[in-house]
């Protein structure tokens, strides 16, 4: 395993040659991973067949949806934390609301930071097929590379000093068979997932403001099962706050 931080975003290392967490190529076999595993869309009920549009237009089924993985990565740190969250997953909010916030916060954000990696790889293709150098703010490139760094958390000790980056919100839903759907705002990595009898709001690098700035709506919602109506106002609050943020 290689001793620096991997940044990918120093060279735009976004073509399919190296691992996208690692960088580790050249005499390690790095091999394609679907972006949303086996277990999830299983549990979810759905083919991958399912569509998804990206931000250069183009539509994309979820089976479709790929990073490249080291094998040694893949088998000694991201199969055990997807694990984790598989079992979680199956006990539905009970299983949800107990799991580590970190192994979420890891999980979350390796499914968040693989679509960046996609969106990435297609503008640096859109790049070379135009006179134009690739446009994109120094604020952005900053915050996806930190994001990048924080999830190197599952194979390396990354240290959070005195602070946590992250706001994770697990609320119970009323109704125990909802319909899987996820949602993500790259700019402000915002995600928010809703399956079965639980959902998840996940604000990946606002510090801990989102929790702290809706405390009190928070706690009066704390352990109340929502409608899915409530739960997309929720959402609402959350995914707004981190466009002013």
């Amino acid at each position: 395993m290689a001793a620096t931080l991997y940044n990918p975003f120093k060279n735009f290392d976004f073509k399919y040659e190296n691992c996208f967490l690692s960088g580790q190529s050249a005499d390690v076999p790095v091999v394609q991973v679907n972006v949303l595993p086996d277990w999830l869309l299983k549990l979810a009920g759905i083919t991958g067949e399912e569509q998804i549009q990206l931000l250069d237009e183009s539509i994309r089924s979820y089976n479709t949806l790929k990073v490249p993985v080291s094998e040694d990565l893949l088998l000694k740190a991201i199969f055990p934390l997807e694990q984790k969250v598989e079992a979680a997953f199956e006990n539905g909010y009970a299983g949800v609301s107990k799991l580590d916030q970190t192994d979420l916060f890891r999980w979350i954000g390796k499914f968040l930071y693989s679509l960046v990696y996609i969106e990435m790889n297609a503008a640096v293709k859109l790049q070379q097929l135009s006179s134009d150098g690739l446009n994109m703010s120094q604020g952005l490139m900053h915050k996806f590379g930190n994001l990048q760094t924080m999830v190197q958390g599952i194979f390396r000790e990354v240290v959070f000093e005195n602070f946590c980056p992250w706001s994770i919100v697990v609320v119970p839903l009323q109704e125990t068979g909802t319909h899987f759907s996820f949602r993500d705002e790259i700019n402000t990595l915002t995600f928010s997932l809703k399956m079965k009898d639980f959902g998840i709001i996940a604000c990946l690098q606002d510090n801990g403001t989102n929790q702290k700035y809706h405390a009190e709506i928070l706690e009066q919602i704390k352990g109340q099962k929502l409608s899915e109506q409530q739960f997309e106002e929720l959402c609402a609050r959350l995914f707004l706050f981190g466009i002013s943020f």
